[in-house]
């Protein structure tokens, strides 16, 4: 009694056309009713991020490795916080630094900007570790069901205080440690979700924890306008248009295995528009035996990143010589990001599904993803082949006009000629390459 909520919003949009026709008009509605429009100046840019795996200035090294690369921003990732260094997953919900930073997290915010990349934090906001300080102060903020079985270290945000305390966490970070971008994650199991029993009756806990989370990050965004808000959630786990709308971009996956991450952006782009999906890049691994980036050639593996905003998870040793064409070649590949791939994607890019069906696991030759400028002054496409039986791939661009010329590039051979657009669009190019888990780029800009 005296309660009112409200229920969520359903969006419909009856579309009589193409898939390319429903997903540019789905892409459309997103921009402009559902996700916040980027603060001016962080329209676009490429991260670099790492958990604090050690104490010390080993992190401002890895900051040096980022602008050098030519990363634009850097992300403080898990280990910052709590009494105990590298106890970080046992203290979550004790969200205050630890003092093993050099500087501690202003000493941090203060290099990035000394080398002119923005700087962020990570933040698993409703945690609340069964060790951690905080549980151990509030266990009653834990969620559990009504019969007490405990669901995940999650705080309980139908308990008035725990929700207090949730949102004072989160404008706390962003404001006291002067962020430029906030990274919300969520790697919990909740199951059936938690009960809270009022006027006895057991009532879920999902509809007032979202009402939290909701009413938490919209006034983050109202009263730091200038902060980029990105949603995560054990990479990927709550891209729903509720989630959509509070934050400025979203995580494709945790995984970077060749070829799911690709897969999942191309099924992800037909319901997200990639410029509000990022992708983090040499994450996580094959199992114990298999690294990212030995399930595909380089080029390939860097090649995913152009598809999305790419967050690189480090470059690898930071005595190796910088010089060496490892190196050489994922400074390439941030570069093309920045210089060919970012006028397409931060000027909201049509999106055409080429092999729009192929879904992450089940059986199919190539996975076909191209984004085009509207005004079909350029664009590019990924075409991935995904089994070693293939037949060679006919590719006929979508977002050219016919009517005008192209210069074309084929990244593989790094062979540059003119084709019409009509060729291009009608006839097509033939894509042959040798082996499964390999890849063609294929950038295209009009010419007078």
């Amino acid at each position: 009694p005296g309660e009112t909520v409200i229920s969520p919003e359903v969006h419909l949009g009856p579309c009589h056309g193409t898939l390319d026709t429903a997903v540019a008009a789905w892409h459309a509605h997103i921009r402009t009713s559902v996700t916040p429009p980027r603060p001016k100046g962080k329209e676009m840019y490429t991260v670099a991020g790492r958990v604090v795996e050690e104490p010390g200035d080993w992190i401002l090294r890895e900051i040096d490795m980022a602008a050098e690369m030519g990363v634009e921003a850097f992300m403080v990732d898990a280990g910052w916080y709590g009494a105990k260094f590298g106890a970080w997953p046992e203290l979550r919900g004790d969200w205050v630094e630890g003092d093993w930073l050099p500087g501690g997290l202003a000493g941090i915010r203060k290099y990035c900007h000394k080398r002119g990349v923005l700087f962020g934090l990570w933040h698993e906001a409703e945690a609340i570790a069964k060790k951690s300080h905080l549980a151990a102060e509030h266990a009653d903020w834990l969620l559990k069901t009504d019969a007490g079985r405990e669901c995940g270290e999650t705080l309980n945000l139908a308990h008035p205080d725990a929700a207090r305390f949730f949102e004072d966490a989160v404008l706390r970070l962003i404001r006291e440690h002067k962020l430029d971008f906030y990274k919300l994650d969520y790697n919990v199991d909740v199951r059936e979700g938690g009960q809270t029993l009022r006027d006895g009756f057991a009532e879920s806990e999902f509809w007032r924890h979202h009402e939290v989370i909701r009413r938490t990050y919209e006034r983050a965004r109202q009263e730091n306008p200038g902060v980029c808000l990105e949603n995560c959630a054990s990479g990927g786990g709550r891209n729903d248009i509720g989630m959509l709308s509070l934050f400025h971009y979203n995580c494709e996956s945790d995984w970077s295995v060749h070829p799911y991450a690709i897969r999942a952006i191309n099924a992800m782009t037909m319901f997200i528009p990639p410029e509000a999906l990022c992708y983090y890049h040499n994450h996580v691994n094959w199992g114990s035996q298999m690294q990212a980036h030995q399930t595909a050639d380089a080029d390939t593996h860097l090649r995913v990143g152009l598809f999305a905003l790419p967050i690189f998870v480090g470059f690898g040793a930071q005595d190796a010589d910088r010089k060496t064409e490892f190196f050489a070649r994922t400074k390439r590949y941030i570069e093309l990001h920045k210089g060919f791939c970012r006028p397409v994607l931060a000027g909201h890019p049509e999106v055409f599904h080429h092999t729009p069906d192929i879904g992450l696991s089940q059986a199919a030759p190539w996975c076909v993803l191209e984004y085009a400028a509207r005004d079909r002054s350029r664009g590019y496409a990924g075409v991935f082949k995904l089994t070693h039986d293939a037949a060679p791939y006919g590719l006929r661009l979508r977002g050219v006009d016919m009517a005008a010329d192209y210069e074309v590039t084929l990244d593989n051979a790094s062979q540059t000629f003119r084709m019409s657009g009509r060729d291009l669009a009608l006839n097509g190019l033939p894509i042959t390459l040798d082996s499964a888990l390999t890849s063609e780029l294929v950038m295209y800009e009009r010419k007078e």
